[in-house]
């Protein structure tokens, strides 16, 4: 090929490489754009996340909210970044803009899918004519697919889908410095440093991408061009080794976190009586919820309908992802380059694996299925390639898949902009327990009372007494200000509720307005004595209302100090 014909070849890349980027951030903006100046926090975890860090000055503060359990987990690189936001709001006057920076995460997010997908479609042995059209365009048609695609909605337009960006952000980066090895055939020392360096801030954001290694493992000998060449070997094996000391890491802090265990007598507390429970060896039917959960990530990928915050057993969607993935890897394995799409197939399965087997308890939210995403695309696009080489000839039904992901995915986006109309309500999602435990609790804080005691009724209904279940009736009934309070603890004994910390926090709020502060005291220490968990996780404000309501306890007194005392010291129990 000669210098004229390559330099035409660059500048036609360099101008489709120009169009992406235009369109990549018109259509981002269409999804996004309405959010991305509101400083309203939305919902669920964004208070907890991010209003604590405000009042963060060192690193010891921090910690201190980890282990007095103001944080839910240890993500420090994702709660850096909610600091950044509350230092730049700080400089300029106002407001943290929390949904502007999860914006511009995204942004780099496919700036590098397309950094990505050019290097994949860029190899393979096709010729140079070839790749300038089918492998070039469904690079750019992949990154597309990514900035549209429903499942990243939730991800981004949710402040609490920071710690998913970062995570997929450092992994995809991760992913990119490998890619750029093997194009070299070299491995160099920046390289083998840099790669755990970007694997160790993924983990350290959302460790839904800790077994990435294994990919990077087989990514390296399955090509051969590093492996193979004599140099490079010890940087294998000094990269494989930091890989692994930082996996080995990751796992015993989350397993402190979300199962309880103590490594070394060090235990985060109290985190792992709140959202974890002791390993009890393998059961059958954690497996099937597994199975069930990984079927409905998939058909999420694969056909963005109807998608759901948490998983409902016996959905349609969930089986049906789950027969549809044996066919898909079939097709995969049938692919003339079975070992590349292998590969990509593998990078979307690694973060699902994690999240449906070890963590079954957290179910079907979308925002977890965002780190397969890039994977899925990939493997899906060599795939595509390989058994329909006239790929480009369907480009109008191309475009009207493209078109209906858009329009999806702006419709979500703009369910975000109200509290109301978020879109896990039970009428834009499918009606599970916690699309009606959240919907719940928005009517109440709208103040529908009564729409919220049919949510918590339907509640009861769907799940039985449990902790949410009674939390929603308790508030719906505490806050209703056409009940009054004997009505009230009489529907609370008819329920049999009235000993549970739900219900004895709304009374303790409830004698505060009254100005019974003897009576609220009690009530706060008794639930710090009986629900501690409860009373440092769950319930809002818990220790200033003590310190507040003992100021005006005389009989309280010594119980008041005590406890103060131990919450101060970190301690997990009231007493």
């Amino acid at each position: 090929m000669d210098r004229a014909s390559i330099q035409q070849q660059c500048v036609g890349r360099s101008e489709m490489s120009g169009w992406l980027f235009v369109v990549v951030i018109a259509v981002s903006l269409l999804i996004h754009g309405p959010l991305n100046l509101k400083t309203s926090l939305l919902s669920r975890d964004d208070g907890w996340l991010t209003l604590s860090l405000q009042g963060v000055h060192s690193i010891p503060d921090w910690w201190s909210l980890i282990r007095t359990g103001n944080l839910p987990d240890f993500q420090p690189v994702r709660d850096f970044s909610y600091w950044l936001d509350w230092q730049v709001a700080g400089f300029f006057g106002g407001s943290p803009y929390f949904h502007l920076t999860n914006f511009i995460l995204w942004l780099a997010i496919v700036f590098f899918m397309w950094r990505i997908a050019e290097s994949v479609f860029a190899s393979g042995g096709e010729p140079r004519e070839k790749l300038q059209g089918a492998g070039l365009v469904l690079a750019c048609g992949l990154t597309v697919l990514l900035a549209i695609h429903p499942v990243a909605v939730e991800a981004v337009a949710w402040i609490s889908g920071r710690k998913h960006l970062l995570s997929v952000l450092f992994m995809l980066l991760a992913t990119l410095v490998m890619l750029d090895a093997e194009k070299r055939g070299q491995l160099r020392w920046s390289h083998a440093f840099v790669v755990p360096f970007f694997y160790l801030l993924a983990c350290l954001s959302q460790p839904i991408n800790v077994l990435w290694p294994v990919w990077a493992y087989l990514f390296v000998t399955v090509n051969g061009s590093v492996a193979k060449s004599p140099r490079n070997r010890g940087k294998i094996l000094a990269m494989m080794v930091m890989l692994a000391v930082i996996f080995a890491m990751t796992v015993m802090l989350n397993m402190t976190v979300y199962q309880g265990k103590a490594w070394f007598g060090f235990l985060l507390t109290p985190h792992a009586e709140i959202y974890g429970r002791k390993l009890e060896g393998f059961r059958f039917d954690e497996a099937g919820l597994s199975l069930l959960a990984l079927g409905r990530y998939f058909f999420n990928l694969l056909v963005p309908f109807k998608l759901a915050h948490r998983y409902a057993p016996g959905s349609w969607a969930n089986l049906l992802g789950l027969l549809a993935f044996p066919i898909f890897l079939w097709l995969c394995w049938r692919s003339k380059r079975r070992m590349k799409v292998a590969l990509w197939v593998l990078h979307a399965m690694l973060p699902l694996l994690v999240v449906t087997v070890q963590l079954s308890q957290i179910f079907v939210a979308d925002s977890y299925a965002l780190s397969a995403l890039p994977g899925f695309l990939l493997a899906f696009g060599i795939l595509a390639l390989d058994r329909f080489p006239q790929l480009l000839r369907w480009r109008l039904i191309l475009f009207a898949l493209a078109g209906m992901m858009l329009a999806m995915s702006m419709s979500l986006a703009r369910s975000w902009m109200s509290v109301e109309t978020m879109w896990f309500r039970s009428n834009l999602v499918e009606e599970t327990p916690d699309s009606v435990y959240f919907t719940g609790g928005f009517l109440v804080n709208a103040g529908k009372h009564e729409q919220a005691m049919q949510h918590a009724a339907k509640l009861m209904e769907l799940s039985g007494l449990n902790n949410k279940s009674i939390r929603l009736m308790a508030f719906t009934l505490c806050d209703h200000p056409g009940i009054e309070l004997p009505e009230k603890m009489e529907r609370f004994r008819q329920l049999g509720i009235t000993e549970t910390p739900p219900v004895m926090d709304c009374l303790a709020e409830i004698h505060r307005r009254s100005g019974r502060r003897e009576e609220e005291a009690k009530l706060l220490l008794r639930i710090l004595d009986e629900a501690p968990i409860y009373f440092r996780m769950e319930l809002s404000g818990g220790q200033d209302r003590l310190v507040h309501a003992c100021e005006a306890a005389v009989k309280q007194e010594r119980e008041c100090r005590e406890a103060i005392k131990s919450l101060k010291g970190g301690g997990v129990s009231g007493r």
